[in-house]
């Protein structure tokens, strides 16, 4: 749990370092690092309180309700990390339809962009994949960096669309996470799970609205 709050801490520092830069770069421009800076300290503040409370020594406990609280614990803390990811790919993907509605130079240029930007003003729904896809398509990101997008995108929709139950069967691995789906199973993880690929979301993120 100790590792983990700290694991959190330095992403919260990430995405002030990062909002900052993008405040630098072009302060019109929306920047979900802020957004996602404001759900992680949310989250780091629910974490701390339930550390808090779980490393209080406890008399009286039998081994099986210790075990029992233990894994009520790990659910709790899947949860709070769970909807800190979500909320960030939710802030990223509105963030970069805003972006590509208001930015100016070198997106104007990009058909694949053009074409986005065209339908966002439309009033054409736009979704993350699309943006990801269309960007691969223009060189903007690689091959690699959008399987990274799709396990990511693949993850959000599992569960906001599905209570994290997979649809079909297909794996991915990003740095030393191995994100795997069984059709009809719940996807799981280490406590760490969606918290790194929270992580790598705002890595991403950096990556691709450095190319704008």
């Amino acid at each position: 749990m100790k590792t983990l709050l700290e694991l959190i801490s330095n992403i919260r520092k990430k995405s002030e370092k990062y909002g900052k830069w993008l405040e630098r770069l072009n302060p019109s421009l929306p920047n979900a690092f802020n957004m996602i800076f404001n759900d992680i300290t949310l989250t780091l503040e629910l974490l701390s309180h339930y550390y808090n409370v779980w490393s209080k020594p406890s008399s009286g406990i039998k081994e099986e309700e210790f075990e029992q609280l233990r894994e009520e614990n790990a659910e709790r803390i899947l949860k709070i990390t769970k909807w800190a990811f979500v909320s960030a790919l939710s802030s990223i993907e509105y963030c970069l339809k805003e972006t590509l509605k208001v930015a100016r130079g070198r997106i104007t240029s990009i058909p694949q962009l053009k074409e986005l930007r065209r339908d966002l003003l439309a009033g054409t729904r736009v979704y993350l994949r699309r943006i990801t896809r269309q960007c691969r398509r223009a060189g903007i990101i690689d091959d690699e960096q959008y399987r990274v997008w799709e396990c990511l995108i693949e993850v959000r929709n599992a569960i906001v669309h599905n209570n994290a139950i997979a649809d079909r069967n297909i794996e991915y691995r990003i740095n030393d996470i191995m994100v795997t789906f069984s059709r009809g199973k719940m996807l799981r993880g280490k406590l760490d799970f969606f918290t790194k690929l929270l992580k790598i979301a705002i890595d991403q993120y950096y990556m691709l609205i450095k190319c704008y």
